[in-house]
């Protein structure tokens, strides 16, 4: 089967890889601080390393990254990780939305607000993160995390549910 053609909005080259520096978050509107603990970062801090995952309302797949990266950000919490999700809607949809109860494999309920309050979620409501972010590397498919390492560099580009090694190496690095 041939390769698609890419869309125009998207590079046919990458404008941001992995061991590329990584944009400055100029989020709009901030959801979420980790209940207090995570203050919010735009400019990535030496020696800590970041999550920042891009997600919607209307994307099935990522209600299931929801307690999967605030289980991530509570693991490595004293290592300083900062775990951030960017979301293109506006609070007045995003707030609604993490109201609503979701029914995991176990038969549990939880409330996604109370799952998502462990780490930051912001809104990107004029769309600059996502075109810094999804469209110059090339991603068009949420939801997808990037692994900022301690130096600034995008270590690590892919889906949320496969963070746990990259993550865990980029922690452990020196």
């Amino acid at each position: 089967m041939p390769n698609p053609v890419p869309s125009p909005e998207v590079p046919a080259r990458p404008l941001l890889a992995v061991g590329g520096r990584a944009p400055r978050l100029q989020v709009e509107h901030w959801l979420t601080d980790g209940m207090g603990r995570l203050p919010v970062d735009t400019v990535f801090e030496p020696g800590r390393v970041y999550v920042v995952e891009f997600w919607s309302t209307t994307c099935g797949p990522c209600f299931q990254t929801i307690p999967h990266l605030a289980d991530l950000q509570t693991k490595y919490q004293s290592s300083g990780v900062r775990v951030i999700g960017i979301t293109t809607e506006p609070p007045e949809l995003v707030k609604p939305f993490l109201e609503r109860e979701i029914q995991r494999s176990d038969g549990r309920t939880f409330r996604l607000g109370d799952v998502a309050k462990a780490y930051n979620l912001g809104s990107d409501t004029d769309g600059s993160v996502d075109t810094d972010y999804m469209m110059a590397s090339g991603q068009i498919a949420i939801p997808v995390a990037f692994v900022v390492g301690k130096q600034g560099l995008i270590e690590w580009i892919g889906p949320p549910l496969d963070l746990d090694g990259p993550l865990a190496a980029a922690v452990a690095e020196q």
